[in-house]
């Protein structure tokens, strides 16, 4: 199963989008920061193929393990624990 990323997911087009891919058999990652979109707009999707990221895309995020047998599941829980690590080193850092 072909996996997609859609950016801004949870805004107006993003969640149709995201509507439309699970409709035609795609596992969907929707990754948004909820600065405009909402969570009302994608609250309605039940799919076991569907998983909501909340993150700015426009800070970095390692996609370097990514594994093709994953699902959407274990590649958000394996992106917030990449970004919490992050997060401590910069304190440590600092």
């Amino acid at each position: 199963m072909t996996t997609c990323v859609v950016t801004g997911g949870a805004g107006f087009v993003g969640s149709h989008l995201c509507d439309h891919l699970l409709a035609k058999g795609y596992r969907v990652i929707c990754i948004d920061n909820l600065d405009t979109g909402s969570l009302q707009n994608i609250e309605h999707i039940r799919s076991e193929n569907f998983a909501f990221f909340n993150h700015d895309i426009t800070e970095p995020v390692s996609y370097t393990h990514l594994r093709a047998h994953e699902t959407p599941e274990h590649l958000v829980c394996r992106l917030l624990l990449e970004k919490k690590k992050t997060k401590k080193k910069k304190k440590t850092t600092n």
